[in-house]
């Protein structure tokens, strides 16, 4: 989750900088981390089960993580696991970017996140619940986390950002997507300070999806 920088109205030919850089990964809570384990060729993936999956799997999971620690955020208890995992590298970018430069006052700073399934559990148990028990006795609690801006929304929402909220859902190329558009916003004076990157929670019903995508057929080992 990098946020760039630049200052002056419509900035259009001026500088953009790189401030601060937060990593939250199966390898470690930083980028140095994450670019170690992948010089060393080290596996990320492993045997893990995932909350509500119906059995093991194999992925690269983000073991052992918890949101608190990493600030003292309030209100997080309904959060996705997409929205926290977003929240944790912000709060390790800002860290950063504070050492670096001032930071600006939150009507000035900005968000764009890149997902491609945002809470996907979140919007499995909500569909679930309906087509079981009907649409009148769905939890009320679970649909916010079925929208798929719904982690960058909380990203501003902890931090008090309010320059601009943005999600970009591009698949693979999302992340340099998220970085252009934070990057044209900064030239149009619409922000100071932008926090761009991606967020991507495990969890049974995405490894499902993208074996299905891979092989073009259900597995039946993993049907829900």
């Amino acid at each position: 989750m990098p946020p760039s920088s630049s200052h002056g109205p419509e900035r259009r030919g001026g500088d953009i900088v790189v401030t601060g850089i937060g990593v939250i990964s199966p390898a470690g809570a930083s980028p140095e981390a994450w670019r170690e384990t992948l010089e060393a060729g080290e596996p990320l993936a492993r045997e893990t089960r995932p909350e509500g999956a119906p059995q093991t799997i194999r992925a690269a999971a983000v073991e052992g993580f918890s949101v608190k620690e990493f600030g003292s955020f309030r209100g997080t208890a309904g959060l996705s696991r997409t929205a926290q995992l977003a929240a944790a590298a912000t709060a390790l970018a800002l860290k950063e970017a504070s050492a670096t430069a001032p930071i600006p006052g939150g009507d000035r700073v900005g968000v764009v996140l890149t997902t491609a399934f945002g809470n996907l559990e979140a919007m499995v148990r909500f569909d679930r619940g309906a087509r079981r028990d009907g649409h009148r006795f769905v939890d009320p609690m679970i649909f916010p986390n079925t929208v798929v801006n719904a982690a960058a929304g909380h990203v501003s929402i902890l931090f008090g950002f309010s320059a601009l909220n943005s999600t970009v859902s591009a698949g693979s190329t999302g992340g340099l997507l998220a970085l252009a558009y934070a990057a044209e916003t900064l030239r149009r004076g619409e922000a100071d300070l932008v926090f761009a990157g991606g967020a991507e929670e495990l969890s049974y019903w995405s490894c499902l999806g993208e074996r299905e995508r891979a092989d073009g057929t259900a597995q039946e080992g993993f049907r829900g």
